[in-house]
């Protein structure tokens, strides 16, 4: 068998790169009556080089040299003075139809993957056929192919071997996800989800994770995992069930579901992109304003921004008290306030070359500071969802309790008169039929009895905002009832949307009438504890 040369499939090749140098050498000796040893050592190094050489490729910007990153910066300084807002409403709303804030939200949080630290992770929520895969996947066209990395389906632990690099000196498997946007098209498994908790947690920026594997020879064996970074993680998901220590670590959005105008302009999209889809990838191949903008992203991420700083602390606080409602204030702000400090940064990144110093640009620094005017819009942005996300509740489900349940509560109000002659309001509830009749009118479609009644109505119980029981009259039936005391004697409604608004004056926001603006005293006001 001398001289014969002995060639290893991708699968023994691969594994032969796990191995310690003992048992690799041990499994040379086994094949070495196979084929030259020499050959094999040379496959096996080359194969280590070049799945080396993919991960380094794929994660080019940690060994980016400093000449690509100034040239990349002479380049984005070029970009002063565009109107990107414009610019990027312009280029989103002609693929995404009629969900402005959502879109919006979901690229800042998307561009805030090329920051040191202040990484967003987008969980979408909704029924299915929403967009809510969609709009993820139109937004990630137009980022750089090495930063998106898109997943239909994996398992927990498929998901640490993937991109990994093996340190010989330590024994560790090494995955670099800094600057990196995970996009998963429906929510992987429970299990991998625990496992990730401390990453979107942003608890280190260096993590190390125990696995075992199973082999045929020597059984289980654990794994050293070390996770180095931070990336944008988004999950796409039909399920409403939320495992709350998920929920408090993500932006909870849900695409527009009621607006006829959006479902017309989706359906004259979809025949638009079907009936001929090289036609209408050319259309947008030719787009300036979207070429521009993927370029500008482009440079963004090769620039190496490592940190952006927010110099008017005292705004950011203070508009950000003004979407906390009558003042219920709650641990979860802490985060709340980081979220959209986050999205002041994304805003401040697509600006960058208006507002980096000169020091950036000569590669003395590499840092930004974002102006007033992003954590103004950081906070307009938020707004629409802010009652959702202090609830932990998904968007779509909040507007269901706010457009269904809230007018027929209020329908359901009631005077009776005791026989002192005291009058008082009565709440009668709702049945779940008459949910579904309310529902399909606004919505002009169904909704699943299972779904409402395992999913919904759970979620809506959690938050404080309903509960259930049985008709005093009926108890084979249940009805719905609101939480508040009074739910709607102080609000009135909206006759063109539907909705309720709460008058002004209602109720005083402790922090707003005390004319608190220094940042240390409106926490200890918040949080009823001395700020150290």
């Amino acid at each position: 068998m001398e001289g014969k040369k002995m060639v290893l499939t991708d699968k023994q090749l691969d594994y032969l790169k796990t191995l310690p140098s003992d048992r690799k050498r041990a499994w040379l000796e086994k094949l070495k009556q196979n084929g030259s040893a020499d050959t094999l050592e040379e496959s096996i190094l080359n194969a280590e080089q070049k799945s080396v050489a993919d991960i380094e490729d794929k994660n080019y910007l940690s060994e980016q040299s400093k000449e690509d990153i100034l040239e990349s910066r002479r380049l984005l300084r070029q970009n002063r003075g565009v109107q990107w807002f414009t610019l990027l409403e312009n280029v989103l709303s002609r693929t995404i139809k009629n969900d402005r804030e959502t879109s919006l939200i979901t690229f800042f949080s998307f561009l805030s993957a090329f920051t040191e630290s202040d990484q967003l992770n987008v969980l979408f929520n909704a029924p299915s056929s929403s967009g809510k895969t969609y709009i993820a996947k139109e937004i990630a066209s137009l980022f750089p192919k090495e930063s998106i990395i898109q997943l239909g389906s994996v398992s927990p632990t498929a998901f640490w071997h993937d991109y990994s690099k093996f340190d010989e000196k330590t024994k560790e498997l090494i995955i670099d996800m800094s600057r990196k946007i995970y996009i998963f098209l429906d929510q992987p498994h429970f299990l991998l989800l625990e496992k990730l908790r401390p990453l979107l947690s942003h608890d280190d920026k260096e993590i190390l994770i125990k696995i075992t594997d199973k082999t045929q020879r020597f059984g289980l064996r654990t794994k050293t995992i070390k996770i180095l970074g931070f990336p944008v993680v988004v999950f796409c998901s039909a399920k409403l069930d939320l495992n709350e220590q998920e929920a408090t670590r993500f932006l909870l959005l849900s695409p527009e579901t009621s607006s006829a105008e959006k479902n017309k302009a989706a359906v004259l999209q979809a025949i638009k992109r079907v009936s001929n889809p090289s036609e209408y990838q050319k259309e947008l191949q030719m787009d300036q304003e979207r070429n521009k903008l993927m370029e500008h992203i482009a440079l963004i991420r090769q620039s190496r921004v490592r940190n952006i700083n927010i110099p008017n602390p005292n705004l950011l606080l203070e508009r950000f008290l003004e979407t906390i409602p009558n003042g219920d204030y709650q641990g979860r702000h802490a985060r709340d306030i980081v979220r959209v400090a986050s999205l002041a940064k994304g805003i401040s990144l697509l600006y960058i070359a208006d507002i980096a110093p000169d020091s950036f640009w000569s590669g003395e620094a590499d840092d930004i500071e974002a102006k007033d005017q992003h954590t103004n819009l950081a906070v307009d942005l938020w707004a629409p969802v802010s009652e959702a996300q202090q609830l932990n509740l998904p968007p779509f489900v909040y507007e269901i309790y706010d457009r269904v349940l809230l007018p027929l509560f209020h329908k359901a109000l009631t005077e009776e008169t005791d026989h002192y002659g005291n009058t008082k309001e009565v709440q009668k509830g709702v049945t779940r039929t008459e949910v579904f009749s309310f529902y399909r009118k606004i919505y002009k479609r169904t909704l699943p009895e299972y779904q409402f009644r395992r999913e919904i109505i759970p979620l809506l119980t959690d938050a404080g905002l309903v509960y259930e029981e049985p008709d005093s009259g009926n108890k084979r039936q249940l009805r719905l009832y609101p939480t508040m005391s009074s739910p709607l004697s102080n609000k009135t409604e909206n006759n063109e949307n539907g909705r309720f608004e709460q008058p002004k004056g209602i109720t005083d926001d402790p922090v707003k009438k005390d004319g608190i603006t220094d940042i240390v005293t409106a926490a200890e006001k918040i949080f009823g504890a001395k700020a150290e």
